[in-house]
């Protein structure tokens, strides 16, 4: 039994890889009876012409069958006939594909090291009379094709306190949220508590983002601070080019470059920084400013971050 869906996935085979990339816009031909003017005929066609497929009626084999649903064991025949997998490891792989029609081929795709089994930890079967979910097609596909997992690194949040890095928390870039007036923080290369042990620090009213780098020993921050979370969720609201007020944005992600105009507040003065990083350190400040007055800087597309202080009010998009 064969599902178009399936096609769809080893027609991605096809284009991906040269030597079959034959699949790519083959038109509508006439080896099945019963996948005439379906939307995947040109791909059934493809892997037809390419003995990826023999039909689902054997041994006649007339008919695709392209609404049915594929099966652990027919993914296995499907794939390792694409990928030309010939090396079966003497056989035997799993316990419960012994006399199976599909059993040369599923050894072939563990020994291909696309499957790792249905039944983890042991993996001892395959389970190849099971229907294939999209979840293990991906699977099946990603490894076949080599390609590396693209799955998000796991959120670390912590709070305020002394933290091991490498411990009590990884290495990252992390935001601050629900902070306050007053937040100190500080990256440290030891415990000591001496001076020279402190890599780089702020004592700050907006909120922040650090890099905390996996060659620091520590890091701490006080209850101002919130809590900080490896999760960079955007900080304001609107699109980047909408004004902005007080805070630590990346540029790109949350304001676009560009030429801004400070409205500052009234008998304050608005500090601001360019930052090429966000380590903290003053390496990373490209430029800088500290006036009571209006203020108007070009935020250049190169640029990592851009933080402003609250006195320097909202910012305008000017050019």
């Amino acid at each position: 039994m064969r599902t178009g869906r399936i096609v769809v996935g080893l027609v991605v085979l096809a284009v991906t890889f040269p030597s079959i990339a034959w699949a790519n816009g083959l038109s509508p031909g006439g080896t099945f009876v019963d996948d005439n003017g379906n939307v995947f005929e040109g791909a059934i066609e493809a892997i037809a012409a390419k003995d990826i497929t023999k039909g689902c009626n054997p041994p006649a084999n007339t008919k695709y069958c392209p609404n049915d649903k594929v099966t652990r064991g027919e993914m296995a025949v499907f794939i390792v006939r694409a990928m030309g997998y010939t090396d079966n490891g003497d056989g035997d792989l799993f316990i419960d594909d012994d006399g199976h029609i599909f059993e040369n081929a599923i050894d072939r795709l563990g020994t291909a090291g696309v499957t790792k089994g249905c039944n983890p930890p042991a993996n001892t079967k395959f389970c190849p009379n099971d229907h294939v979910t999209r979840g293990q097609m991906a699977a099946f596909l990603s490894r076949a094709l080599g390609l590396a997992s693209n799955k998000p690194p796991a959120v670390a949040t912590f709070g305020p306190g002394t933290m091991v890095v490498g411990g009590d928390i990884p290495a990252g870039t992390y935001r601050n949220l629900g902070f306050s007036s007053g937040c100190y923080w500080e990256r440290l290369s030891g415990f000591s508590g001496e001076f020279s042990e402190i890599i780089a620090n702020d004592f700050t009213n907006v909120g922040q983002i650090g890099e905390i780098k996996a060659e620091d020993a520590g890091f701490n921050s006080t209850a101002a601070c919130g809590t900080w979370t490896s999760q960079l969720v955007s900080a304001r609201q609107g699109t980047p080019g909408d004004p902005f007020g007080p805070g630590t944005y990346r540029v790109g992600e949350e304001i676009t470059p560009g030429t801004w105009r400070s409205t500052p507040t009234e008998g304050d003065f608005c500090y601001w920084e360019r930052r090429s990083g966000f380590s903290g350190e003053f390496s990373d400040i490209i430029t800088n400013d500290f006036t009571d007055s209006t203020s108007i800087v070009t935020i250049d597309g190169g640029d990592q971050g851009f933080l402003s202080e609250d006195g320097c009010g909202t910012w305008s998009k000017i050019g």
